[in-house]
């Protein structure tokens, strides 16, 4: 006969306590758990087992049957099933014949968490403070988010325009991703400043890193066009802001001036809110012009297509904030930006309204493409741009400058049928121009004569490059071809350009080098090695001996007026004016002298 006993033992936990003991001597019979349920659903039933003896156990749980091997320690049995009709609501457990089997702790909840055994609250108080997670969920939007005590947060926010997800460690690292339907961006950012972006959208991407000390790269690609720009910021400490001037001078698409919108946050406050900025020209000049309004209503094109204040030439919006602010976090601009153009654009602050601090300026900076999240000045660490070279690259057109915080620009553009060059302000000798380009030539120089013995059972090789930097740009063009070298080399800087074109023997043959240089002032050929150069300038055009030697440096021939002077010359055949002449010759007097002979021009007397 089947035996049933409640009896007393050693439970899974070390314990004592009342146990299931059952010892089965008929197939047909079998433990029952009867109508456990009254609902479909999902279940999870669990239950502590052991025997006296190896044997097997089977669990037959709501209509789904299972046999595990069953020993003399405990083990526990759990099981997750989906019940989707009524044919079964029981448990049956059925051991091994004449054999006597334990069983405690049986349990059937809803769900697919066995939750018969928590942990004391005790036990869990240190997880709970290391780990915290939170969920929220709202109609429009959820957001999750992990916070653990070693500073580190992660966070998921979901809502009806995109997705955005962040992760952040108590050092200050950052890294961050917004996704929407027309974009993607990604950020990753440290405690020191330096940041890295990338963002792609339809017919655009855009990569930039920047480090803390003020350097700055960006690659912007779409699909007519490849802009790269490297850029030096110098640190601008402001502390105090009263007035605001946001300069427009045109843009890349028409003349016209389009302001929309200004915001000054500090804190979580716009302090700009509602305050009527003035139109100025470019002598300071109070200039009428309508919808002013506009710019302070917190509204932007997308909430109101009419809402922007226009006009041509050179003109600002000046705000005045009625009192100075010490605590200005940021300003954040929007100029007209549907069709992504790049304005003429200066924006400046001031404590008193007479001495006044460049955030920015696009003469220097090149432009931004205008969008709709705008544009932010971060005041608590603003930089203004020192130096700054660009690179673009279109189908029809290769263009690039480089500028300094002085003022001094040069620009080249080449296009298929032509190639203009501007060089403005501040031109200054370009002897040290040349010595900086002499010397990166020896190292060009040592890397050929390196890259030659690597490659030297070939006949000829031709290596190019192109080194851009926040204060020039150098190009480099050589070929190697028995033993002789032929270097190009050209520099751009926001003074001018130098060229040196060299031809270098590998080994023992004589060097020839020549430099050309472009600047405000003219053009300046020298030849490095004798010092020899020819200057044409708007007020000169002269020759030189030992031009690289100041101290030494001799003017040999030049242009005054309407006269040519030179420190010496020499005629092999004789000098020649309108009414006379002077040759050399032999003449015959006592002892066959030799001497100069005066003759009419153009006679033979």
């Amino acid at each position: 006969m089947s035996i049933v006993n409640e009896i007393e033992n050693i439970t899974p936990y070390g314990d004592s306590d009342k146990v299931l003991e059952l010892n089965i001597d008929l197939e047909s019979d079998a433990y029952m758990l009867q109508n456990v349920i009254k609902l479909t659903g999902t279940y999870t039933f669990s239950i502590w087992y052991k025997s006296n003896v190896d044997s097997n156990i089977t669990f037959n749980v709501l209509g789904t049957i299972e046999s595990v091997t069953s020993t003399s320690t405990w083990n526990k049995y759990v099981k997750t099933i989906t019940v989707e009709n009524l044919d079964e609501k029981s448990i049956y457990i059925i051991p091994s014949l004449n054999i006597k089997s334990y069983f405690y702790e049986g349990y059937l909840v809803e769900g697919i968490v066995d939750t018969s055994w928590l942990p004391a609250p005790e036990d869990l108080h240190e997880e709970i403070g290391s780990v915290r997670s939170e969920l929220t969920q709202t109609a429009s939007s959820i957001e999750a988010k992990i916070t653990a005590s070693n500073g580190r947060i992660t966070s998921l926010a979901a809502d009806i325009e995109g997705i955005k997800g962040r992760v952040e460690d108590a050092e200050g690292n950052i890294s961050a991703v917004t996704q929407t339907a027309t974009n993607l961006k990604m950020e990753i950012k440290n405690a020191r400043g330096d940041k890295a972006n990338l963002s792609a959208k339809f017919g655009e991407i855009e990569s930039s890193i920047a480090s803390a000390d003020g350097k700055a790269s960006v690659a912007q690609q779409t699909a007519d066009a490849i802009n790269l720009t490297v850029s030096q910021k110098q640190n601008v400490v402001i502390t105090a802001v009263r007035y605001i001037r946001d300069w427009l001078n045109g843009n890349s698409i028409d003349s016209y001036n389009r302001w929309v919108e200004c915001r000054v946050v500090s804190g979580k406050e716009n302090i700009a809110s509602g305050i009527i900025p003035i139109c100025k020209d470019i002598s300071l000049n109070t200039v009428t012009t309508n919808n002013l309004s506009c710019y302070t209503n917190g509204l932007i094109l997308d909430e109101n297509a009419n809402g922007y204040i226009q006009n041509t030439n050179k003109k600002c919006l000046e705000l005045d904030l009625g009192s100075v602010h010490y605590d200005i976090d940021y300003i954040q601009i929007w100029h007209y930006y549907n069709d992504n153009r790049v304005y003429n654009h200066t924006l400046q602050v001031s404590q008193d309204g007479v001495s006044w601090v460049t955030l920015y300026d696009s003469d220097i900076s090149g432009g931004y493409a205008e969008t709709y999240e705008g544009k932010t000045y971060f005041l608590n660490n603003s930089s203004v741009v020192t130096e700054f070279s660009s690179i673009t690259q279109k189908i029809d057109e290769v263009k690039s400058s480089v500028n300094d915080a002085n003022g001094n620009i040069s620009v080249l553009q080449q296009q298929a049928d032509n190639i203009s060059s501007l060089v403005g302000n501040n031109g200054s000798d370009n002897v040290s121009g040349i010595f900086k380009l002499l010397k990166d030539l020896d190292t060009s120089i040592s890397n050929l004569k390196e890259d030659y013995e690597k490659n030297k059972e070939e006949n000829s090789e031709t290596i190019s490059s192109i080194q851009q930097n926040a204060n020039d740009i150098t190009s480099t063009v050589a070929t190697i071809n028995n033993n002789i070298s032929d270097i190009s080399q050209i520099r751009q800087d926001s003074k001018g350009w130098q060229t040196l074109f060299a031809q270098l023997d590998m080994y023992d043959m004589s060097n020839v080098l020549t430099n050309i240089s472009l600047d405000i002032n003219g053009i300046t050929i020298i030849n490095p090695i004798t010092g020899q150069a020819t200057k044409i300038t708007i007020d000169e055009f002269a020759g030189y001996r030992n031009y690289n030697d100041e101290n030494a440096r001799e003017k040999i021939f030049w242009i005054e007026e309407d006269t040519t002077k030179t420190t010496r010359l020499l005629c092999k055949k004789g000098w020649d004016t309108d009414y006379i002449k002077m040759t050399t010759n032999d003449f015959t007097s006592s002892g066959g002298s030799k001497g100069v002979v005066f003759v009419k021009s153009g006679g033979s007397s």
